[in-house]
């Protein structure tokens, strides 16, 4: 095995560590200099992998936005399915994705509320997640213009653009609060709540007659079994 083989399953498994110690101790207790005697390696091979904590939190944090972004990408993608209900369903995935996997939301807000951590990074790969930020931006935009070239929205893509941006608001919003641990008990802030909120602002745009909805729950039962079995299996959320 080459040696650039070894130092990659290596870089994989101490992804895998960190997953772990960020779901059990949270950005802040999470220990860097922990993780080579986990991996099994040197602190030399460690800091050959990621030069520092804020390198890795930010490579972490970019995979798992992809991940997001395949599932959106695949929610657009779907065939026989109006733009409207693609649409609907990918604004859900992300907080989906989010819920089922909290060390996600632990990224965002660590990587959010400090400020420095940018500046610290490797720029190459701070610019690889805002790329990867801006990819979940265009596939939506994308679809927004779709479907006004398409005539299943009659909206213009200005008014179309408008709600977006409600929508972004709320779902930020809502995956915040959905894995805040004093907030996991209110009844407001849940999948259900959120797409409702959703739906209503889509609602405000003016759509073909002829758009056949299909419900949220029922799309991701056959195309995200994994999410729909995790998060629905005693809820509607359409």
């Amino acid at each position: 095995m080459s040696k650039a083989s070894t130092l990659e399953e290596k870089k994989e498994k101490i992804l895998d560590l960190a997953a772990a110690a960020l779901t059990q101790h949270g950005a802040i207790g999470f220990r860097f200099s922990d993780l080579a005697k986990q991996a099994g390696c040197s602190n030399t091979t460690l800091y050959k992998i990621f030069s520092s904590k804020e390198d890795l939190l930010v490579e972490l944090f970019t995979l798992n936005m992809k991940h997001a972004n395949t599932l959106v990408e695949q929610a657009l993608e779907l065939q026989e399915v109006s733009l409207r209900s693609r649409l609907l369903l990918a604004y859900l995935i992300e907080p989906c994705w989010s819920v089922t996997n909290q060390n996600t939301t632990i990224w965002i807000n660590f990587i959010a509320n400090h400020n420095s951590l940018v500046h610290q990074a490797n720029g190459d790969k701070i610019q690889t997640l805002r790329a990867t930020l801006r990819r979940n931006s265009s596939l939506l935009n994308a679809a927004w213009q779709q479907a006004v070239t398409s005539g299943e929205l009659i909206s213009d893509i200005e008014s179309a653009f408008n709600v977006q941006k409600r929508i972004v608001m709320a779902q930020r919003g809502a995956i915040s609060l959905m894995n805040n641990y004093f907030m996991q008990e209110e009844e407001s802030f849940n999948l259900s709540g959120l797409h409702d909120n959703i739906a209503n602002q889509m609602a405000q745009l003016s759509w073909s007659p002829d758009v056949v909805e299909t419900p949220v729950e029922l799309l991701l039962e056959r195309h995200f079994t994994e999410l729909h079995q995790t998060l629905f299996c005693d809820e509607s959320v359409g």
